[in-house]
């Protein structure tokens, strides 16, 4: 597992908060989305230890990965899936780095960024012209971690006469999807939803945040 600082997770935190944005292809599919492979859905999960370390942690990643597959896997009609969840192997890199290429950018800029080569040749060998990708993240925080902030926010606010009421999150959740074409090598759609204070591993919470990925895709012009 990685260590990180509380500052870094901080300000990850501040760009995921300010940074919601939703692009679609002013052209939309001319006809119904019925060929889109599921690419292995990617999460990241921090957790901030009793010590008040950070650490990414890869056994709540992979459940969280797991989370969202079965997910989107439990609607394929919903999400317009027709295939099975396709592993990324070594390109799941690429894919994180491309969404924090996507995620910055205003919407006209989105369809210039090519594709990931790797991330292509996925697609068109599964036999597919369309790929969709879900990128995860978040935190959540042991007990002790969490007391010991609420603790600590409850003595500023004592001391700040009222004037300065900190907010402690004991987790956080946010998600994105990047529906990929193959055939023109571009971005069709992307959306990144705000981030929310849930559990990652809160299966139902978590399967009823993420149809807001796509329920407003126009499927069809």
């Amino acid at each position: 597992m990685k260590r990180l600082s509380l500052l870094l997770l901080a300000a990850v935190s501040l760009a995921a908060a300010s940074c919601a944005n939703v692009y679609e292809a002013s052209s939309p599919l001319k006809e119904p989305v019925n060929d889109i492979v599921l690419l292995e859905p990617v999460s990241v999960i921090e957790y901030l230890t009793d010590d008040e370390l950070v650490v990414i942690d890869d056994e709540l990643s992979r459940e969280s990965s797991e989370m969202v597959a079965a997910a989107i896997m439990s609607q394929p009609g919903f999400w317009h899936i027709t295939d099975d969840a396709i592993l990324m192997g070594n390109a799941t890199q690429e894919l994180i780095g491309f969404y924090h290429i996507l995620r910055p950018l205003r919407k006209k800029l989105v369809p210039t960024i090519p594709i990931p080569e790797s991330i292509n040749d996925i697609i068109k060998a599964s036999g597919h012209r369309y790929g969709m990708a879900v990128v995860s993240g978040g935190f959540t925080r042991s007990r002790k971690n969490y007391t010991r902030e609420i603790v600590r926010d409850v003595a500023l606010s004592i001391l700040s006469l009222g004037s300065v009421i900190p907010v402690t999150y004991k987790n956080m959740f946010d998600s994105a999807v990047i529906i990929f074409d193959s055939k023109t090598e571009s971005v069709v759609y992307f959306r990144q939803l705000d981030p929310v204070s849930i559990d990652p591993l809160n299966q139902s919470r978590v399967w009823n945040y993420l149809p807001r990925l796509v329920d407003r895709y126009k499927w069809v012009n």
